[in-house]
């Protein structure tokens, strides 16, 4: 009998089936690699982010600073020509005067690099090959210090668990950086948890008011693990503190920073590459390149190969903005914070009011100038004196409080994020005077809960402003320190 004949209907359609199925899957092949190739060769070409915004320039010269980064750009286009090619507009559509542009103006410039680096317990574990994910990241962070400290750059380094220090704010002494990496030790149990989003925020004090690029770098090696979330009380740092992703990318918006992120273990924070991106900057994840030197360097081409715009800024009617740069279809846009006077934005700042200001600022710093004067003379007694009122507290006592209280030695007022009694300042019996600190402060700029203090050195507690004298005035002791080569 003859097979074809006598073939089954059902596997007759199923042939059919096939065959039309190839037939199709001929006809879209050509379409599918196209929509697959399509977002590879187009979409690096339009790549483009603003990556900080300084608005800084908007109270003296009424301009904007933008920083652009990217692939964007055509080949051989020159700055003249980026002139003509680019467009600024602001959040209601309105163009803004492009008034320059320089392509890769960071290399003269300099960055400001704060170096955070994640010193909780887990950074303490062996990876594969016996090497502590501590150690390999203090080896490529003092790699990277010794190629971006012998330029224009300005380091600065901070180290965070359940709390945070920076022991060297940006443009220390890159010998001091590298001197740092060499005395970490494991935190004790209660200290090794990593206080990741209330680290990188209270951080950014470190680039407030620095000029130019300013970018934080944090190498983690975990997600945002609370002391209060797993000891089931407040934590001794941060008391009942607490951030979520947005705050932080609305703080680094606010002050004009980007954060970089480098994630070296698998148990990665979930949102701060989307912190890291609304800020203009990125994540990269260590255990996929195999060098992490490598990704510390990558991150300062990038930023030195950036684009400086200055605009003019637009009529400011509001504390925030949003500002948009295109060229041809490469778009981006990024939102800022305008700095604000007396409660009003500055660009609401009317001609009538700049001659006041004027005054006002001139006054301030003719009593900055009277007050160092005198700091230069020798103390009479042991002192605290507030730069914020003029007030001043001679420490005649064994101690001496220091707070919001009425009650106590040294009363702050109109300041509510002060405690009661804040600190304590404590004379011992050889003369010397310690700060204690009961609520969060600085001296010198480092955060503190025990310090001797010496002369000149500046508290700054939630806002307001200390200085300590005695009767050795900081010139003698400062000649004193370099005679004894300190």
């Amino acid at each position: 009998m003859n097979t074809c004949q006598t073939m089954n209907p059902h596997v007759r359609n199923i042939s059919q089936a096939q065959s039309r199925l190839r037939q199709s899957a001929t006809a879209i092949l050509p379409a599918l690699m196209f929509l697959f190739l399509f977002p590879a060769i187009s979409l690096p070409a339009q790549e483009m982010r603003i990556t900080q915004v300084d608005s800084s320039g908007l109270l003296v010269r009424g301009t904007l600073d933008l920083y652009l980064s990217g692939s964007f750009l055509p080949g051989g286009l020159s700055e003249a020509e980026l002139m003509d090619s680019l467009k600024v507009t602001d959040r209601d559509g309105g163009d803004l005067e492009l008034l320059s542009v320089e392509a890769r103006a960071a290399r003269d410039e300099g960055i400001s690099f704060l170096l955070l680096l994640d010193n909780s317990g887990s950074m303490y574990d062996e990876e594969r090959g016996g090497v502590r994910r501590i150690d390999e990241a203090a080896e490529a962070v003092a790699r990277f210090i010794a190629v971006a400290g012998s330029g224009p750059d300005r380091l600065g380094m901070g180290f965070f668990n359940t709390r945070l220090e920076i022991p060297l704010a940006p443009g220390a002494d890159p010998r001091e950086l590298s001197r740092q990496l060499e005395g970490l030790e494991r935190p004790p149990r209660e200290e090794a948890y990593t206080e990741l989003y209330l680290s990188v925020v209270d951080a950014l004090d470190e680039l407030r008011g620095t000029p130019g690029r300013r970018a934080v770098i944090v190498l983690s090696d975990g997600r945002n693990l609370s002391y209060a979330d797993f000891e089931g009380g407040p934590s001794p740092v941060w008391g009942e503190a607490r951030m979520d992703a947005d705050q932080v990318a609305r703080a680094y918006l606010d002050a004009g920073v980007t954060l970089y992120g480098i994630h070296v273990a698998d148990d990665q924070d979930p949102e701060l590459a989307n912190i890291a991106l609304a800020t203009g900057g990125r994540i990269f994840d260590a255990r996929e390149t195999g060098d992490l030197s490598a990704l510390y360097q990558r991150i300062r081409e990038e930023i030195l190969n950036e684009i400086k715009l200055s605009v003019r800024g637009p009529a400011i009617n509001r504390p925030d903005r949003e500002i948009m740069v295109s060229l041809g279809r490469a778009q981006a846009a990024r939102e800022y914070a305008v700095p604000m006077i007396f409660g009003s934005a500055a660009g609401d700042m009317e001609p009538d009011w700049l001659l006041p200001l004027i005054f006002g600022l001139t006054s301030l710093l003719g009593a900055a100038l009277l007050y160092a004067l005198r700091m230069e003379s020798a103390a009479s007694s042991a002192e605290l004196s507030n730069l914020d009122s003029g007030a001043t507290v001679v420490l005649g006592t064994d101690v001496t409080t220091i707070g919001s209280d009425r009650a106590a030695d040294f009363t702050i007022a109109g300041n509510p994020g002060l405690e009661g009694e804040h600190a304590t300042v404590i004379r011992g019996d050889d003369g010397t005077f310690t700060l204690v600190a009961r609520g969060k402060l600085r001296v010198n700029n480092r955060p503190v809960k025990k310090a001797t203090l010496e002369p000149g050195d500046v508290i700054r507690m939630e806002g307001s402003t200390v200085v300590f004298d005695a009767p050795e005035s900081p010139k003698g002791l400062r000649r004193g320190r370099e005679e004894r080569g300190e």
